[in-house]
């Protein structure tokens, strides 16, 4: 059964007053370690790893022309055979263990590579639905996958009822193609237990209330929610706003590579500053179903 919150219709109030105010300007060393300053060392972290990446595979990473995803980091032309020599590389050259503090999450867009059979062209292979179910399971068998987003087309509604059913219990299951941010697919798939999770795009929907009645009702229900930007962003930080007014604990907006996404990250940022010691900085424990890995 699922568990439906009240109708809501109270809006957002921003949690920073000036959206606009000087850069906040930080030092990790002249400053003691403290939990407040946590997001800032996961951006560190993440923006790290990534920068080592590039460096580790030029021929794979760094081409002549790297376009930037429109919704990720920059676009890795890496196949799932160099995983193993990567993890033992970032573990070489950053301070991070993988698997304890660095993890893998997809973005699948498996609806891109649906034609009534799944194409991997990495894998110059074609898989039915069963067939990408078991493979999505091999990789996170094989490696530290925390959280698959769209990984089967967004009509495939058995695949993911199979796949939640596989993996549900150690990996977070994230729809967005499936559910766009409405409350009508999410109840669908709450009923049939298609996921674990849900993205969480303010303008997919169209208002601020019904993006909140969907939150409400995916909380209900124990699933973890991601905040997310889409394409076309602006500098508008509206986003960040958002995921700290709705204690949700997870914000999709990108790599730390363009004013639009680092914008979001100041503005996070700023949050955190004003927060003091109150800013909390969750972990995995904010993962769909608590689970751990």
């Amino acid at each position: 059964m699922i568990r439906r919150p009240p109708r809501s219709t109270q809006g957002v109030s921003s949690a920073a007053s000036d959206v606009y105010k000087r850069q906040i300007k930080r030092s990790i060393v002249s400053r003691p370690y403290r939990p407040s300053i946590l997001l800032l060392l996961a951006l560190i972290t993440g923006n790290g790893c990534g920068y080592n990446l590039r460096t580790m595979y030029p021929t794979e990473v760094q081409t002549v022309y790297v376009p930037i995803a429109q919704s990720n980091d920059y676009r890795r032309n890496l196949e799932f055979r160099l995983t193993e020599s990567l993890i033992k590389e970032i573990e070489e050259k950053t301070p991070y263990k993988v698997g304890k503090e660095l993890f893998i999450a997809l973005d699948v867009a498996a609806s891109e590579l649906y034609n009534g059979k799944y194409n991997i062209k990495s894998e110059k292979k074609q898989f039915s639905t069963s067939q990408m179910v078991e493979y999505l399971t091999s990789l996170v068998n094989q490696y530290p996958i925390i959280s698959i987003e769209d990984g089967l087309d967004q009509n495939d509604w058995r695949g993911w009822q199979l796949l939640t059913k596989e993996i549900g219990n150690k990996c977070q299951i994230v729809g967005d193609d499936l559910t766009v941010t409405n409350v009508s697919r999410l109840e669908k798939a709450i009923e049939k237990k298609a996921m674990n999770a849900i993205l969480i795009k303010l303008n997919q929907i169209g208002t601020v209330t019904e993006t909140i009645e969907t939150i409400n009702l995916a909380k209900d229900n124990n699933y973890g929610v991601i905040i997310s930007h889409r394409s076309g962003e602006t500098e508008d930080v509206t986003i960040a706003d958002f995921a700290v007014a709705m204690g949700m604990g997870q914000i999709k907006t990108g790599s730390v590579c363009r004013t639009d996404r680092v914008a979001k990250y100041n503005q996070l940022l700023r949050i955190e500053e004003s927060l003091k010691s109150n800013a909390k900085y969750p972990g995995k424990e904010i993962l769909a179903n608590n689970f751990n890995r």
